[in-house]
């Protein structure tokens, strides 16, 4: 990869004075293929800062994956395949146009080496539509470089490199077809999703060069059911292995009292009853489990308030721009529902890899990322009040939990009487006040406003404090 590295690099110097086919720089399809712990992620970092000090350019290499959990063990940069080229859009196959051509132009313009992990991952006609895309920007560069039409028979990619990798015995793409010959065509897009995913394949066969890391780095014996993962993903499980898993099996999922022996009697399990993510088929369990919790937090009603913030539960209730969303299900507002309850600790999740537009992958934020609420802030008083400016709590406090909160109006347990939201939000109903979580993941604080995108206007938040029980309507 170096040597590609240094070729192009010498290349692109020379483009200026270039004719003809000297026109055509040197390409790379490259696929590097290992099983876990075979060091493919480190030989890509290494490869990458290589061919990025070739060119002298952090922009001349990017880096992505389908998943964002994937991409961001590339490093810093890395993002996933369709927040750049939008493979999940309707109209995916079709050309782009206009200003989503020129932003797509701006932002590959430097690149000269494309390396997607997890390659498996990714289905046959979303690296087509990769292909095509960055065609479509090779195009574009050249009327810019050379002032004529560009060829017809462009290669693939756009001729930039391209690398590869993964482990195909690993995950499959999910309802999309493998890049993989033989394997059954799955597109619910009609006949063009399926023209689609057979050329990638057929732009997938043009990857003649492979280099299979074979080598397994990590200490034999060190960790037994890696190693059972292993023999699981090659079909050669034993009765041995099937022996290790049920050491972990929970017989009897009762949660036990803090403090208490836990049903878990394994080492590092002594709290998974409590504090482990479940995984649950349907909505309406994962209310339940949230809801235990949540009130377990809460104290008994008409029982002293802790002085402790994470003893304050606070319940969102939605709010609309357009009267007709208050009739419509959670399922147009992507889940989110008419009212939401949190306190400070609990566990929330990422479930989607933008905030306010914005790619958060590269900075470590993505779906499926996890953290806890470490404040709840609320909006300021009306303007011309004794409150104004403000924080939205009797004693003038921003953050739930800390100093002593009123109890003012009948309809409310605990809270002011009436709070004003920002600017962007509509909120008149007594006792509500606007929300700000300020959630803090491992690798990055960030603050946002819990909102949603609806078929019909959106659904946003308000909320009342509640601190004297659990209110669960």
């Amino acid at each position: 990869m170096a040597e590609w590295a240094g070729y192009r690099a010498a290349w692109r110097q020379a483009l200026p004075a270039a004719k003809g086919s000297d026109r055509v720089g040197p390409s790379l399809r490259l696929a590097v293929l290992g099983t876990a712990g075979t060091g493919k992620t480190h030989t890509a970092k290494v490869a990458i800062n290589e061919v990025r000090r070739r060119f002298r350019s952090y922009e001349s290499v990017a880096t992505m994956a389908f998943a964002g959990v994937v991409a961001a063990n590339l490093g810093s940069g890395a993002t996933t395949i369709d927040s750049i080229f939008h493979t999940n859009v309707a109209d995916a196959a079709e050309d782009l146009v206009g200003d989503r051509l020129d932003a797509l132009v701006e932002l590959l313009r430097h690149v000269e080496l494309l390396l997607i992990d997890e390659v498996s991952t990714c289905g046959a006609a979303a690296l087509e539509i990769v292909s095509r895309r960055l065609q479509q920007v090779s195009r574009v560069l050249w009327r810019e470089n050379f002032g004529t039409s560009p060829p017809e028979d462009i290669a693939p990619f756009g001729g930039i490199g391209v690398v590869l990798m993964g482990d195909f015995a690993q995950l499959p793409p999910v309802l999309a077809t493998s890049v993989l010959p033989g394997t059954p065509v799955s597109e619910a897009g009609g006949a063009v999703a399926r023209a689609t995913a057979l050329a990638g394949r057929q732009t997938f066969a043009g990857f003649e060069d492979v280099i299979r890391l074979r080598r397994i780095h990590r200490q034999k014996g060190v960790d037994a059911f890696k190693e059972s993962t292993m023999r699981l993903r090659d079909v050669a499980i034993t009765q041995e292995d099937y022996e290790l898993w049920k050491t972990h099996e929970v017989d009897a999922l009762c949660e036990t009292a803090p403090g208490s022996a836990s049903a878990c009697s394994w080492e590092g399990g002594e709290a998974l009853l409590q504090e482990a993510l479940v995984l649950v088929p349907e909505n309406a369990a994962a209310g339940k489990i949230n809801g235990k919790r949540l009130a377990a937090r809460a104290p008994l009603h008409g029982a002293e308030p802790p002085a402790s913030a994470t003893g304050v539960v606070v319940r969102i209730e939605a709010r609309h721009n357009d009267p007709r969303g208050a009739n419509r299900t959670a399922d147009d507002f992507q889940q989110l529902r008419r009212a939401l309850h949190l306190c400070v600790g609990a566990k929330v999740m990422l479930t989607m890899n933008r905030i306010w537009g914005v790619p958060t992958v590269p900075l470590g934020l993505m779906n499926g990322a996890r953290g806890v609420v470490v404040a709840i802030v609320y909006g300021t008083g009306a303007p011309g009040t004794a409150s104004d400016g403000r924080a939205g709590r009797a004693d003038g406090s921003a953050i739930a939990g800390t100093g002593v909160p009123g109890a003012k109006h009948g309809s409310l347990p605990r809270g002011r009487t009436r709070a004003r939201s920002p600017s962007t939000w509509s909120c008149t109903s007594p006792g509500t006040r606007a929300l700000r979580a300020s959630t803090t993941c491992p690798r990055l604080g960030c603050r946002f406003l819990a909102r949603r995108c609806g078929v019909k206007g959106r659904r946003r938040l308000s909320v009342p404090l509640y601190r004297s029980g659990w209110h669960g309507h």
